[in-house]
């Protein structure tokens, strides 16, 4: 089964290398001293709120491609999880079986059977114990996976009835219940604790995911009544302008962040809630009208970077990374663009090419079956 090609937005490829250099900065921060609670490296350190960009595109850009073909079969269901595995897999398996080796072959730590497993599968990001091991990032990657394995059930409902609202609600208190019966067992910390759950499962972050599909469904609807982008910018602006608000006030609030549950409340609900819908407005911006940002992340090197940003990612902080730097002694100026250049060849000369080669398979298969 064929899933129908749905256009190519320019500007959400270049805002995808914006948000992966977002965590590059929280992670690589010169001099990083936290007792000195200094203002400016406070707000290079809330650039972790670029993986909240990427759930929100993600939850963007699989509801438009993947709804409309939507049926509820088996043969759709693989067709989609093959282009899914094809996007994320094979550089993520490479990289990670690298860094488990790498860590073992100099001592780093011991190469761990569990942890091992727990990280090909993507299962680690339900562990506590396991959240940092391997490609320490890649935890975000387990929330990603269960969203898309999701995916087809919340088209199924969400077509029959707009829901969004009540779904997210239906999850959270589905992640606090889980947590609740996790806690009675205490298996390798598995949904670990509260905190743990609203901020490094989908069950705390899946608003994030259902302000992407409101968007599509926001999109599509545009588009079947032949509305023309605007030439004016407002949510363009008020996204933007929100989401620089949101982190102001984080690294404000940052040097306070254990001193009180309501304030530890309340960056919560600007981690989850708000930042969110600050990048909804923004993305609904860039997809329906015209500004010179839109214009900027639509540029042909902005969309290079953002194409290989899924590689950067992975690779930003890690045995490359940390290889480089030690042997190097480069800045952080000059190890952020020897990543990227790597990060580019990477994804034209070994990315690209197995995500091809996985479809291909997949239609061979396909093919020899019937």
């Amino acid at each position: 089964m064929q899933l129908t090609v749905k256009k190519y937005f320019l500007q959400l490829t270049g805002l995808r290398a914006i948000a992966a250099y977002m965590v590059f900065f929280t992670h690589v921060i010169p001099n990083k001293d936290f007792a000195k609670n200094n203002f400016a490296e406070n707000i290079c350190s809330i650039g972790y709120l670029g993986v909240s960009v990427f759930f929100v595109l993600s939850g963007f850009l699989i509801s438009y491609r993947y709804m409309d073909d939507f049926k509820f079969s088996l043969s759709w269901f693989k067709t989609y999880m093959v282009n899914r595995i094809a996007r994320i897999y094979p550089m993520y398996f490479i990289l990670t079986v690298a860094t488990f080796f790498y860590n073992d072959y100099f001592h780093i730590f011991k190469m761990d059977p569990i942890i091992f497993f727990t990280n090909l599968t993507f299962l680690r990001g339900y562990f506590d114990d396991f959240l940092f091991t391997g490609i320490s990032q890649g935890w975000s990657l387990t929330v990603e996976e269960t969203f898309y394995l999701l995916a087809p059930l919340l088209f199924l409902i969400i077509l029959k009835k707009n829901s969004s609202l009540i779904l997210s609600f239906s999850f959270i208190l589905l992640g606090v219940l889980l947590v609740f019966i996790c806690k009675q067992f205490d298996f390798y910390h598995l949904m670990g604790n509260y905190k743990f759950m609203f901020y490094y499962t989908f069950f705390g972050r899946c608003i994030e995911f259902f302000l992407g599909i409101k968007l599509a469904l926001f999109l599509k609807k545009q588009e079947d009544h032949n509305l023309q982008s605007g030439n004016n910018y407002k949510n363009t602006i008020l996204g933007l302008v929100a989401m620089l608000f949101v982190i102001v006030l984080l690294a404000i609030l940052k040097g306070y962040f254990h001193e009180s549950y309501f304030l530890g409340g309340l960056i919560l609900l600007l981690n989850n809630l708000l930042f969110p819908l600050a990048v909804y407005f923004f993305m609904k911006g860039l997809l329906t009208e015209s500004s010179c940002i839109k214009d900027f992340l639509s540029t042909k090197i902005m969309v290079v970077l953002g194409k290989s940003s899924y590689v950067f990612y992975l690779i930003h902080i890690g045995f490359i990374s940390y290889f480089i730097g030690e042997h190097f002694r480069l800045n952080t100026f000059a190890l952020f663009i020897v990543l990227n250049t790597i990060s580019i060849l990477f994804h034209y000369f070994i990315e690209s090419p197995l995500n091809n080669l996985v479809r291909k398979l997949a239609v061979k298969k396909a093919q020899l079956i019937n």
